[in-house]
């Protein structure tokens, strides 16, 4: 599988041993001229929460992974990218495409999120578009309290063609993600970007 990766982006090396997290850690809080680059505590702590993010990341079938961090229109901006294939049997694409966006629309009535479906170069899309809720627990933060953001996000479902992996079923998700609401067009932009670009190996993709 092949796509463009929208300038700007900073790769998270996906399935980081701890030697590398370690390194990386290192790395930057020496650049950063961080006090605690000399605190081996913090620096373990540090390298085990990557080390854990970057294995999670592998284990999910993520390719690439990648965060924004840019001023745009006079403002910090930040937003982040991943791409990942799963094996799931889904039969027909397109019945798979349609049956996810009308079982989101039952599901999801009410709600900030739209579903459609898509035709792009590489094949048909379930595309989610909207306002996400998540909520980071209080074990995760310094003040030890449960915060709760409104990320805006595009999440593109593609079946991947059995042509491409061996005769088996495959779910290519591209995500899209960003708290800066107000920026949503630049990131609109990124995801449009890398969906043109999708390619699956051994197969030929088709003007839009």
């Amino acid at each position: 599988m092949n796509f463009n990766v929208p300038a700007g982006y900073l790769a998270l090396p996906v399935g980081m041993t701890l030697q590398d997290a370690r390194e990386m850690v290192l790395r930057h809080a020496s650049v950063a001229g961080r006090e605690d680059a000399s605190n081996e505590q913090a620096v373990a702590q540090a390298v085990a929460n990557l080390h854990n993010l970057s294995q999670g990341l592998r284990f999910a079938g993520t390719m690439y992974a990648g965060f924004y961090l840019h001023e745009y229109e006079g403002q910090l901006s930040l937003g982040s990218l991943t791409v990942a294939a799963q094996p799931v049997s889904y039969g027909a694409a397109g019945i798979a495409v349609a049956g996810m966006v009308s079982a989101f629309g039952q599901r999801g009535r009410g709600s900030q999120v739209m579903g459609r479906p898509f035709d792009l170069p590489c094949g048909k899309a379930a595309v989610f578009t909207g306002e996400f809720p998540y909520v980071i627990p209080g074990s995760d933060l310094s003040q030890r309290q449960d915060v709760s953001i409104i990320l805006q996000q595009l999440q593109a479902f593609i079946p991947i063609p059995r042509e491409a992996v061996g005769g088996q079923d495959g779910m290519a998700v591209v995500t899209v993600l960003t708290p800066s609401r107000a920026h949503w067009e630049l990131y609109a932009r990124h995801a449009v970007e890398v969906l043109r670009s999708l390619e699956f190996d051994g197969v030929d993709s088709r003007p839009v």
